[in-house]
């Protein structure tokens, strides 16, 4: 069976009468492989004993082109043939890069998703599009173990739950920097629009050992698109929430590359515009106004083979209002929250190649800083606030593989990461002015021991202001391939989370027509963990179909877990609950995912997650209520599904669904008709989403849709100013009509 196949396929220039040649040459391993057949249409070429074959005389347009592997036609492109284009298509398993894309974050370096000892998910721009995901936050619903919610009625903040943990539990990167800062966690996500993505992939467990603190649930990398060939694309997508308030949403990306393929740069920018919505007719809104704006540019420059520089910019401004729907200054209606937006991120990596390009270095440097001016008041209440936040990051890595049978691969590297947080709301008394400094070591080694048998080990040596001394966190990855289909995948990991005073739990929220605030235990401690994760793959490739399914079971021990008990209300009046350490936690589970493509006409995917989270003590969420032990807004089971169907080659059916199981959600009173504080036991809901797309050629594709068909939304929003704005479970937007259409020049 074959392991690895890199197919280079070169399009030359356009000539005359809309004619072109197209060459390529088809490798193994970096070596020529030969008399091997080559499919362009109907057209049948054989590569020679350097493996190159040439097409003459193509026409300009939309072609597919597959190779022949084991008596299996196997296709590896579809669509319109750009000049000076370059694809590299892996077919481990005799399939293509759909089966075995490459991946970075489970080990901090490029490697075949099948080849990879630490399990990873990849969120492709084409999940985002058929999913009709206008940013990450909307998307990463369709990943197994993880959970998207919208946590406050008034702002629509949201946050990722991963296996069951909370937002601030999982490691945000940008293009592999941990530049995400603990601000951006609040509304970051949303933030990032979808046409700016490449790829987000996604490791569930401990990452502690190469990304330090915060990685207990996992990573999630977020990368951005890389200029591949020159050409400009548009997009525009207009959505009506409830069938009648305007959702517009358009962007653009220009990107050139010279003939060398030794530059190329994007531009691109994003404009969306949301109104407000009232679910219950009160005049104060469930999801509130949107406007956003942004500009980014990434691009590259090789030096020659052996030297490579990368960079990202990105600037972007975000305007939200919720809470009562007059149109009048915050601080002129009876409740609101605003929040304004300013954020810059940058980063830069230079990348020394050796001559195999098997051993390698890299020094980066990343920086992010964002402005806010924000609003939380009743009544005219003096609740105006500024947020300064900014972080920067410097670190090198390097990379160096030993042998040829039994590979080894070495990797080290060290980082400084520093993040400074002012926010303050002089009304409430309210100040957090805050220094974090990180310096972490990591070391890791990557052993092919035997055919079949990997293993990684690492651990990270952590430094951090707020901690008495520094923290070791090891991490031991292992897999075993069990013949051509299956792989067993084993992990254990230490991870650790700091004491910081910002986090995603930090939002200050409404309830019974006062301020709900959150102080921090001065004698907080860091928490620590401890995690398992095993799974099991199984992906079998046939003539027609690829299909296979993966179980992963997970365990994570929490010692000193944050927890929040409230303590009354302050001289304001204001409701106040303490951070403090409690004594651990457990969140344990299992997962399952589901995969098949039949002949690139059906595709299905999908995710089911079972778990169980729970404190070791009874914590008490309020005085009037009894403690419990179960983590709240925690559902037990969740899950997703995706099916893409091609019935012709210009239409596109997409039909996608999110369920969610029921949940203990808090509710405090003072409402009306909410009289006492109580633990709710929450609705299951099940979304269900359709999608069509019609291609009028290469070049204009029109789609149209319907986001919750079935309008499973909340029932029971609080109303008026006195509400708990974070009575919150349901899905984002009730039933959403939109039509879209795409550009290519």
């Amino acid at each position: 069976m074959i392991k690895a196949i890199s197919f280079f396929l070169l399009a030359l220039p356009w000539v005359l009468l809309s004619q072109t040649n197209v060459q390529g040459s088809l490798t193994y391993f970096g070596e020529p492989f030969a008399n091997t057949s080559i499919f362009l249409d109907k057209k049948k070429q054989q590569t020679n004993a350097d493996g190159f074959f040439l097409f003459t005389d193509i026409a300009k347009g939309n072609h597919e082109i597959k190779v022949k592997v084991n008596d299996d036609n196997i296709l590896i492109f579809s669509g319109l043939l750009d000049r000076d284009s370059m694809y590299t298509i892996d077919a481990e398993l005799a399939k293509l890069e759909l089966l075995n894309p490459i991946v970075i974050t489970g080990t901090r370096y490029s490697r075949r998703k099948l080849d990879n000892a630490v399990p990873v998910n990849i969120l492709d721009s084409r999940s985002l599009e058929i999913t009709q995901s206008s940013n990450v936050a909307d998307g990463l619903c369709f990943q197994p173990g993880l959970r998207v919610e919208t946590d406050c009625q008034t702002c629509n903040y949201t946050q990722l739950r991963m296996n069951g943990l909370g937002g601030s539990y999982s490691q945000i990167l940008i293009n592999n920097r941990p530049i995400f800062s603990s601000l951006l966690g609040l509304y970051g996500l949303e933030q990032i629009p979808s046409s700016l993505i490449d790829r987000v992939e996604v490791v569930r467990g401990g990452g502690s050992a190469v990304y330090g603190s915060g990685a207990i649930a996992g990573v999630v990398n977020i990368i951005t698109k890389k200029p591949k060939s020159s050409g400009v694309l548009f997009k525009h997508n207009t959505m009506l929430t409830n069938g009648n308030r305007p959702d517009f949403t358009s962007s653009f990306a220009s990107t050139s590359v010279n003939k060398q393929q030794t530059f190329g740069i994007t531009f691109m920018g994003n404009h969306r515009k949301r109104s407000d919505f009232d679910a219950n007719g009160d005049h104060f809104s469930e999801l509130s106004s949107l406007t956003q704006f942004g500009l980014a540019a990434n691009g590259y420059y090789l030096f020659d083979k052996r030297n490579e520089l990368e960079f990202n910019l990105s600037n972007s401004s975000e305007e939200r209002q919720g809470g009562e729907m007059r149109p009048l200054p915050p601080d002129q209606l009876q409740q609101s929250e605003y929040r304004n937006h300013k954020v810059f991120m940058a980063d830069a990596s230079f990348t020394h190649y050796a001559n195999n390009k098997n051993n390698w270095w890299s020094t980066y440097a990343a920086v992010q800083n964002t402005n806010r001016i924000h609003y939380t008041g009743i009544d005219g209440d003096n609740g105006w606030g500024n947020t300064k936040n900014y972080s920067y990051q410097i670190g090198m890595q390097a990379l160096r593989q030993v042998g040829q049978v039994k590979e080894h691969t070495l990797t080290a590297g060290a980082e400084f990461l520093k993040e400074y947080t002012f926010d303050e709301i002089k009304g409430y008394n309210y100040l957090i002015d805050q220094s974090i400094q990180k310096f972490g070591i990591y070391a890791q080694s990557e052993w092919s021991l035997l055919r079949n048998f990997t293993l990684i080990s690492g651990a990270r040596l952590n430094y951090h202001n707020l901690l008495d001394k520094p923290i070791l966190t090891p991490r031991f990855s292992a897999m075993y391939k069990l013949g051509k289909w299956q792989r067993i995948r084993a992990s254990y990991s230490q991870a650790f989370k700091a004491p910081q005073a910002f986090e995603t739990d930090m939002h200050i929220a409404f309830a019974a027509g006062n301020i709900s605030r959150i102080v921090i235990d001065p004698n907080l401690k860091q928490e620590q963990s401890e995690g398992i994760n095993i799974s099991w793959d199984f992906d079998k490739a046939s003539k027609k179909m690829i299909y296979g399914f993966t179980v992963n079971g997970f365990y994570t021990q929490l010692q000193n877990a944050f927890i929040l008990e409230e303590q009354g209300t302050n001289t304001q009046g204001n409701q106040v609950l303490l951070r403090k350490n409690g004594a651990g936690a457990l969140v344990q589970g299992i997962s399952c995912e589901l995969r098949l493509n039949y002949k690139s006409k059906i595709q299905v995917e999908s995710g089911f997650t079972v778990q169980q989270s729970k404190y070791e003590e009874e914590v008490s969420w309020s005085e009037n209520l009894n403690a419990t032990k179960q983590f709240l807004r925690t559902p037990n089971t969740y899950g997703f599904f995706t099916l893409e169907l091609h019935p012709i080659k210009k239409l596109d059916i997409d039909i996608s669904s999110v369920y969610t199981g029921s949940m203990l959600v808090p509710h405090f009173g003072g409402a009306p008709g909410v009289p006492s504080d109580a633990l709710n036991t929450s609705a299951t809901f099940f979304e269900l989403n359709l999608r069509m797309a019609y291609k009028f050629s290469s070049a204009m594709t029109f789609h149209i849709g319907v986001q919750n068909i079935l309008n499973a939304y909340q029932k029971d929003f609080d109303t008026e100013k006195n509400r708990d704005s974070n009575y919150v479970y349901g899905p984002v937007r009730p039933r959403s009509f939109y039509a879209g259409l795409k550009m290519k020049i």
